[in-house]
């Protein structure tokens, strides 16, 4: 039976659940307080064999301006997570790694990813998810580091998809100087919250920049997906929800379209309105988040 769930956005503050398949309750504090931790984990071998997995796969574009790509299979996906199993079972527990994946940036502007929260993949009411970021060179100004907000995993709604306005479409012009780059060396490991604010410029290097990704949800929550119709006004929210096996689906990532394949689970009725100008101030006082620059600051 179809389940239909009202929620006013525009009266609800939520907050993220404590990442629970973390072995260690100090990293799980720590990531729940910013949103992102920086840890020296992998062995020698682990970051080679990455290295080497990735050059097997990655396949030459031929855009000469540069793009942002992954590289993802169902072959990929079990090749590395086999590498970074026991660093898994190590770090989690009651856990399940939904897309494991190389993301490369190639030379050229294009390569830059606009300032963005990922998309909802589970229920962020219940849970939270997060993504395991491992680069496969050193990461710096010149190819295109990650830029992050602290502490920005708490302001976020828990229905995102690409067809559905971003929480911080009114306020994107008024963050530039929250952002923090992070530079990481080959093989470092970034534990990042899937819903920290977060953006890179351009790879202006002359080499590819390679990361591997990995996806990590709790084992007992459902893939799921949010989709909203654009041609029909006050369209509901649609909940759909998918198989562990989706986002390694080449299909699945068009993320514009109804997902395919999947269970029809019911409706959001949402007013879905962006954060305005005046509660995100309030909200970054509460949360004590600083300009980490003096380029475009809050008034």
């Amino acid at each position: 039976m179809l389940t239909f769930l009202k929620y006013l956005f525009s009266e609800t503050e939520y907050k993220p659940v404590l990442h629970s398949f973390l072995r260690s309750s100090k990293m799980a504090e720590e990531l729940h307080e910013n949103g992102y931790i920086i840890a020296d984990l992998l062995k020698e071998n682990e970051k080679q064999s990455l290295r080497r997995s990735y050059e097997k796969h990655y396949k030459e574009r031929g855009n000469q301006d540069g793009e942002f790509f992954g590289e993802f299979s169902k072959d990929i996906h079990d090749e590395i997570n086999d590498i970074l199993n026991a660093l898994f079972n190590e770090l989690f527990y009651n856990y399940k790694s939904i897309c494991s994946a190389f993301v490369i940036k190639t030379p050229g502007k294009s390569s830059r990813v606009p300032f963005h929260q990922d998309s909802a993949a589970i229920d962020e009411t219940k849970y939270s998810s997060l993504n395991l970021w491992i680069p496969l060179q050193t990461i710096n100004d010149e190819n295109g580091a990650l830029h992050v907000i602290p502490k920005t995993h708490k302001i976020f709604l828990p229905y995102r998809s690409a067809t559905i306005e971003p929480y911080t479409s009114e306020i994107q012009d008024k963050l530039t100087g929250y952002f923090k780059p992070l530079y990481l060396e080959f093989g470092q490991v970034l534990f990042l919250d899937s819903r920290i604010f977060h953006y890179s410029p351009a790879n202006l290097s002359e080499e590819n920049r390679a990361i591997t990704v990995c996806r990590i949800c709790p084992s007992e929550s459902n893939l799921l997906a949010y989709y909203k119709a654009k041609e029909i006004e006050n369209a509901k929210i649609e909940v759909w929800k998918c198989p562990d096996d989706y986002l390694l689906i080449p299909e699945s990532h068009n993320d514009t379209i109804r997902p395919q394949n999947c269970e029809f689970l019911g409706y959001k009725e949402v007013n879905a309105k962006p954060i305005s100008y005046g509660k995100f101030k309030s909200r970054i006082k509460k949360l004590e988040i600083m300009l980490e620059s003096n380029s475009s600051p809050i008034d």
